[in-house]
């Protein structure tokens, strides 16, 4: 942890938490358009097919946010443990005070506490 990178895993900590918490962006940037197939005259979809058009979108993170939270915490009990004293003084410099706050959630929910 306290190697050459080490001062950026609290940035990448702080990513980590606005994933699991900050909503999802829904919006669609003004540059981006569009056409819905359906709407083109002439497709047909019978004559048209792709090898890999019918190809099902899959979920890349399969458990749900609150079971990663729970390994979040668990894995930051093993980083203090064999660290001790040096994961929180990271956490509460590197981290805006909102992350810190959601760490401590999943902490207490995990029944974990880091020295």
């Amino acid at each position: 942890m306290l190697t050459s990178y080490g001062h950026l895993w609290p940035q990448l900590l702080q990513a980590l938490i606005g994933l699991f918490e900050l909503p999802e962006d829904e919006s669609v940037p003004a540059d981006e358009h569009f056409v819905e197939i359906e709407d083109t005259p002439g497709y047909q979809t019978a004559y048209s097919q792709l090898a890999f058009a019918g190809k099902k979108e899959r979920e890349m993170v399969t458990e749900p946010v609150p079971q990663l939270k729970m390994s979040l915490a668990k894995q930051l009990e093993k980083l203090g443990a064999s660290q001790p004293g040096k994961l929180m003084p990271m956490i509460k410099a590197g981290l805006e005070e909102g992350a810190q706050t959601f760490v401590q959630q999943y902490l207490t929910a995990a029944g974990v506490s880091l020295t």
